[in-house]
């Protein structure tokens, strides 16, 4: 039995309204899969498999594209989207909820994130 490890592959950096958020992608060293995980070390915990294989490729930061935008209205949010982004080097898509709130004098960004499968016949 082998053990199993995890490389960093990529580390996509999603902007939005002044804010950054970043995800990182592994992939393992059995199937190849990838892996996401907010976190930049995953020696504590597993990532979370996708549905898709690594490039293969060095670690690279890169900026994903902002290619669609719906601002969704919110009594507590400053600002509420729902954002789609491409990443370039496994074309694939990725759905991203933003918020932006106001606790007392703390502003603070959030970000949930998941990739979409991608349809077939759509490159």
């Amino acid at each position: 039995m082998a053990n199993l490890n995890f490389r960093k592959e990529a580390t996509y950096e999603f902007n939005y309204d002044g804010q950054t958020y970043l995800d990182f992608n592994y992939v393992d060293n059995i199937e190849g899969r990838r892996y996401r995980s907010a976190y930049d070390d995953v020696a504590n915990g597993a990532p979370i498999p996708l549905f898709f294989e690594g490039t293969n490729s060095d670690h690279a930061i890169i900026k994903a594209e902002l290619v669609g935008e719906r601002e969704v209205p919110d009594n507590y949010a400053i600002k509420k989207a729902d954002l789609l982004y491409y990443l370039p080097d496994i074309s694939v898509y990725a759905l991203l909820q933003y918020s932006y709130q106001t606790y007392g004098d703390t502003h603070e960004a959030y970000w949930t994130i998941k990739y979409l499968k991608q349809l077939k016949g759509v490159a």
